[in-house]
């Protein structure tokens, strides 16, 4: 991943910002606080992560990595302190900002969301959601914390749905002018992306309260079908105008389309979403054609971005693991999955095949990519023994009604029967049952109801 990507990403102008602290740090003529020093070692471990990705020959790998791994455990400590947490500064904000980051690259959303809910109230306390407040600072400054807060609003609206909470900040509590748009044709696409990104936060949050908060699970679903046509055609009209965007004179071209390869994974995956929540029964067999469309849609592009991104070498594969396959919804690959076995549908069952090929690549990648293949190929080899069994859905509609649902809320320490008791003693030999972890598997029963929307971190 580029350092350019990820100054982007963690709020910065340029990199004199990172060399002003530089100065402030290492020439210091006053004291330097817990914050400037946390920052700068969250700096530097970034660009450090950097060169081992890019694989610099000016530097010598084994010093990188261990000026890495104190920059990165000093990063941690200073996370930790009462100040970065408790105290609202610019700093600190910008510090638990890029904790966010490291945590959404480490597949950590607990630790994701308690840190960006933290910078989504720095923001808040410093009124950096106020024009009358940015009116104070220097024009630079008010830049800045300009930048900072709507790099912060769209994160906190991106974990609604997979942390199934409502968003910290509301748009009813804001007047700050929108995300600025520079002028300069290198960068000009890449803040009109972020721009587009967060009103695709704002649809985000509307999916959550309007289909999948507590006040949502007491609709009907006459009111959930109206919500579900409004946040469909709302989303539409994003991704139709997201798909205009002209990069044609973006820095760095090619990172841009590494960067932004897998949007049509997520688009259809949050589609998959919204189609799922038209109803609030927990029966398999409630899903609509237009849920199982969209889940089959983004299978098919994930299929599609994985070898664009696995041509771009090992950064834009760790970027496509990280932004891309841990960020999106898992539901398409378990509405598949249903699809699947209902219909005993072999096009499904190869789809889901092709999809845990894509996970088992990544999970060697990535850490954290680990338990999401581990579940893929559960649900798989279940698919796969129900079709070979000749025992699908189309036979036993009654078995599906008790033992697969995907429920809009669900306790943290219920087994997903699927894993559990109501599979047969020896029913399907080649599924190696006996190879599952039954608390590990009731543990990701929860992840997958996360993934709906409504768990609890």
């Amino acid at each position: 991943m580029s350092s350019v990507l990820n100054l982007v990403i963690i709020h910065v102008e340029n990199r004199v910002q990172v060399e002003d602290l530089c100065r402030r740090v290492y020439f210091s003529v006053d004291p330097v606080t817990i914050g400037e020093v946390t920052l700068l070692n969250g700096f530097l471990s970034v660009l450090l992560r950097d060169i081992d990705f890019e694989k610099h020959p000016e530097f010598d790998p084994q010093e990188t990595s261990h000026v890495y791994n104190m920059c990165h455990a000093n990063f941690k400590s200073g996370i930790e302190t009462y100040e970065v947490m408790a105290v609202p500064t610019f700093e600190h904000t910008l510090i638990l900002s890029i904790a966010s980051l490291r945590a959404q690259q480490d597949g950590n959303l607990a630790l994701q969301w308690t840190v960006m809910s933290a910078a989504a109230r720095h923001c808040l306390a410093l009124g950096y959601n106020r024009k009358a407040r940015l009116a104070t600072l220097s024009r630079e400054e008010a830049r800045r914390a300009r930048r900072l807060f709507w790099h912060v609003y769209f994160a906190d609206r991106g974990l609604t749905l997979t942390q199934g909470k409502a968003a910290i900040i509301q748009d009813f509590d804001i007047d700050a002018e929108p995300f600025e748009i520079s002028n300069k044709p290198e960068r000009r696409p890449w803040d009109t992306s972020f721009s587009a990104f967060i009103e695709f936060g704002r649809i985000q949050s509307k999916i959550y309260e309007h289909l999948y908060s507590p006040a949502a699970s007491r609709t009907s679903d006459e009111e959930r079908g109206a919500s579900v046509a409004h946040l469909t055609k709302r989303l539409s009209a994003w991704y139709d105008s997201w798909r205009i965007v002209d990069y044609t004179h973006a820095y760095r071209k090619e990172l841009f389309q590494f960067t932004f390869e897998g949007l049509d994974v997520v688009y259809y995956s949050i589609l998959t979403l919204v189609h799922r929540g038209a109803s609030s029964s927990n029966s398999a067999s409630s899903i609509t054609e237009e849920c199982f469309d969209a889940a089959r849609k983004g299978l098919t592009a994930h299929a599609t971005a994985f070898p664009r991104s696995a041509s771009g070498g090992y950064a834009a594969l760790f970027s496509y693991a990280v932004w891309t396959h841990l960020y999106s919804s898992f539901t398409p690959y378990i509405i598949t999955f249903l699809h699947c076995i209902r219909h005993s549908d072999v096009e499904d069952l190869n789809l889901l095949r092709s999809t845990l090929e894509i996970s088992e690549r990544l999970s060697g990648l990535v850490e954290s990519c680990k338990r999401q293949y581990e579940l893929c190929r559960s649900l798989y080899r279940i698919a796969e023994a129900y079709i070979k069994s000749k025992k699908g859905i189309a036979f036993v509609d009654g078995a599906l009604e008790n033992t697969i649902h995907l429920p809009l809320q669900q306790p943290a320490m219920e087994n997903w029967p699927t894993f559990d008791s109501q599979l047969e003693p020896n029913a399907f030999p080649d599924l190696h049952v006996d190879e599952w972890n039954s608390t590990y598997m009731g543990q990701m029963s929860f992840t997958l109801d996360n993934q709906l929307g409504k768990g609890n971190a």
